[in-house]
């Protein structure tokens, strides 16, 4: 009785002491690095919408542009409309 509980508390030291890492040590390392994964896939996005957001703002001053050229393009047309009939 005293050798299989001595055998039992020399079983549990060494494995406690073993240089071996435990499962939760080889579990906490995959999820760092898992972790460290998805920031990148989060600075990737980032970028990603940084890029997306300019090229809107882009595209918006592009149409402000050409709208603000349009409405002095119909202001000219209506003037030139306006002095054909004097000409006459």
């Amino acid at each position: 009785m005293k050798r299989a509980a001595l055998a039992i508390v020399m079983t549990v030291f060494l494995a406690a002491c073993s240089n071996e890492p435990t499962q939760a040590e080889k579990d906490l390392e995959k999820v760092n690095e898992d972790i460290g994964e998805l920031q990148s896939e989060i600075q990737q996005v980032r970028s990603e919408n940084e890029a997306v957001e300019s090229d809107i703002t882009n595209k918006e001053r592009e149409l402000e542009e050409v709208l603000s050229g349009d409405s002095d393009d119909s202001y000219e047309d209506e003037e030139e409309s306006d002095a054909a009939p004097e000409d006459e």
